[in-house]
């Protein structure tokens, strides 16, 4: 740190080394290597205000003079909206040609290469985009991390989906059994079960099925968790064999089911099917079953994934926890490797804010320091993994560092 003081303004100035003005104080302070010049032509300053102006101006010029002595400063790009975001990318600023909707499918490059050699972009807790069932502290802004359902996401270019069955018992339960959602709900000291149910698990079957039509998409459903939930009592109960078999059954009319979970990511990396081979006749959804379902989908085994979130809600913190995990862990042909570019509430956030929502909206502003990073030491994700997908800015990440990589 650095301190100023400035005769004549009554203040002294703490400067932290990257040149941001800390704090100011009440002039107590004299260690000071800038110096203020006195007006030349007194005669032309015959106000107070005028002198403290004039004192006040060229101090600042000091300061950057002396900062440029013995900092190196580095300017901090504002946060665009994601009104912006989506204008830019319309705009062709993302540099990719490819239609969000369909770039598997267009993108003769990737379509060339295996699974472990794709970036595509993630979508954590995918379907909680709505807010259909909520405790009493479970509100939408500690439970809403979407804000456009499945279909939606799909559209934007996401490949990638967490989804975490829950199922909802008691007087709010649906009629004919309809009652499997997607949830993000916690157990938590002294207040107990908190969170909320999102979109329905029938809705995300049905989207997934008519977006895959015509096209070669390969997309994959992560079944991360399930639980099962009295509403009547808010609290957690256990999964009923009825409604592991609904949930069975329910995964099981999806009409694109990959039929070859195996080569994914065997071993064996020349039995590895490239994803042109995995959608030769048409679109494949890899349903990865971590729950135990115990039915025709991807086993957990099968499909490892590195996904350690930074549980913090400082972006440089987080951002430094996830670059030293890609440098510790990436490139590992065995592993796909998530870059989970996600800002996580803590106790003040979830009592005062911000939202979940907002909190990803400053995390998304920062997708550049991705590419970056990407660019320079040549450590490539698989999944980068976000909330708020509302623009194609997750798409461009995943697009640039798919350009960057080498050629197949």
């Amino acid at each position: 740190m650095l301190f100023l003081s400035v005769l004549g303004t009554g203040k002294s100035y703490q400067i932290s080394k990257s040149g941001r003005l800390v704090k100011a104080w009440p002039e107590t302070l004299c260690l000071c290597d800038a110096t203020v010049k006195e007006p030349q032509n007194k005669d032309q300053l015959n106000s107070e205000t005028a002198i403290r102006k004039h004192k006040k101006a060229t101090f600042k010029k000091e300061l950057y003079k002396m900062s440029q002595k013995y900092f190196t400063f580095k300017e901090e790009k504002p946060m665009m909206n994601s009104e912006e975001r989506t204008k830019m990318s319309e705009n062709g600023v993302c540099n990719t040609k490819y239609d969000p909707s369909r770039w598997m499918t267009d993108d003769e490059e990737v379509r060339n290469r295996t699974l472990d050699k794709i970036t595509m972009l993630g979508s954590h807790d995918s379907g909680m985009s709505v807010h259909t069932y909520g405790t009493k502290f479970g509100t939408p802004d500690n439970t809403l991390t979407q804000v456009y359902d499945i279909a939606g996401q799909l559209n934007r270019g996401a490949r990638y989906f967490d989804i975490r069955p829950c199922f909802l018992h008691g007087r709010l339960s649906c009629a004919n059994n309809r009652n499997v959602f997607c949830g993000h709900f916690s157990n938590i000291k002294v207040v107990g079960l908190q969170g909320a149910s999102g979109q329905s698990l029938y809705d995300i079957v049905d989207q997934v099925n008519e977006f895959c039509k015509d096209k070669k998409e390969l997309v994959i459903l992560d079944i991360s968790k399930a639980m099962s939930i009295d509403t009547d009592y808010g609290k957690e109960i256990d999964i009923s064999l009825d409604d592991w078999l609904a949930l069975r059954s329910l995964l099981n009319e999806i009409k694109y089911l990959c039929k070859d979970n195996k080569s994914l990511l065997c071993k064996d990396y020349s039995l590895r099917k490239t994803l042109g081979e995995l959608t030769a006749e048409g679109s494949a959804v890899v349903v990865v079953d971590r729950v135990g379902l115990n039915a025709n989908f991807c086993d957990a085994k099968d499909f490892p994934v590195y996904d350690k979130y930074a549980n913090s809600d400082s972006y440089e913190n987080m951002k430094d926890d996830q670059f030293k995990k890609l440098k510790e862990n990436g490139n590992n042909r065995n592993t796909l490797f998530l870059l989970s570019w996600t800002l996580t509430q803590q106790w003040n956030d979830i009592l005062i804010g911000p939202s979940i929502l907002s909190l990803a909206e400053k995390a998304n502003s920062h997708m550049d320091d991705i590419t970056d990073k990407v660019s320079k030491c040549h450590i490539f994700p698989n999944i980068v993994y976000i909330d708020k997908i509302d623009s194609n800015d997750g798409f461009c990440c995943a697009s640039r560092i798919n350009e960057i990589r080498p050629k197949s």
